[in-house]
């Protein structure tokens, strides 16, 4: 959760934020260093020199955060055979090489910091016909990516460990997905926000 945007910060709001254990001194929290992420959302924390309290205004524990506003891509079957699957979330099909399926909903911030700025190309559910025990949640990232970078993605408050997912890449894509997930964190209302938050 960020430190407020506004009002009165003390050392040990910040401590608490970002995980520090006493004794605290403000100089420990330049960003970048082992305890503020380098990211934009703590972009008015400095890297080094004079560093102060109102510095810290909407300051988190983050890498990197979007909203997603749901969209809702259906896979239909070839010859009328029906509905395949559906996907629900952020899908930007002009990301990578596999440009087979549509694009569906939007992502308030599209390019992932913590990868030096590549382009998301999606964060979504894919739910099979069969029900949600084929249910998957993915995150892609344009370029080719090593299994690092982030601990964990929260979903709408759900948390999903790096470690947990499987690790590809292919057509243009760095893809992390979580199989078997059961309930599916993106909803299924078109139009819908979710907040995305990478740690």
């Amino acid at each position: 959760m960020a430190l407020p945007s506004s009002g009165a910060i003390s050392l040990s709001a910040i401590a608490s934020e970002f995980g520090d254990s006493t004794p605290n001194s403000i100089s420990e929290f330049y960003r970048g260093g082992s305890l503020v992420p380098n990211s934009s959302t703590n972009s008015n924390v400095p890297t080094s020199g004079q560093i102060s309290f109102n510095q810290f205004y909407g300051a988190a524990d983050q890498l990197w955060s979007t909203i997603v506003t749901v969209g809702v891509l259906t896979i239909s079957a070839p010859f009328g055979g029906g509905t395949i699957a559906q996907m629900f979330g952020f899908y930007d099909n002009s990301v990578g090489s596999n440009q087979s399926l549509g694009g569906m909903g939007s992502a308030s911030d599209a390019t992932v910091d913590f990868y030096s700025g590549a382009a998301l190309g999606g964060i979504f559910t894919y739910v099979a016909n069969d029900g949600a025990s084929t249910t998957h949640l993915d995150f892609n990232v344009e370029g080719t990516i090593s299994n690092s970078g982030f601990t964990s993605m929260s979903v709408a408050g759900t948390t999903f460990n790096r470690t947990d997912a499987t690790h590809s890449q292919g057509n243009g894509l760095t893809v992390w997905r979580w199989s078997s997930i059961g309930s599916n964190p993106m909803g299924t209302s078109a139009g819908a926000t979710k907040q995305v938050i990478f740690v």
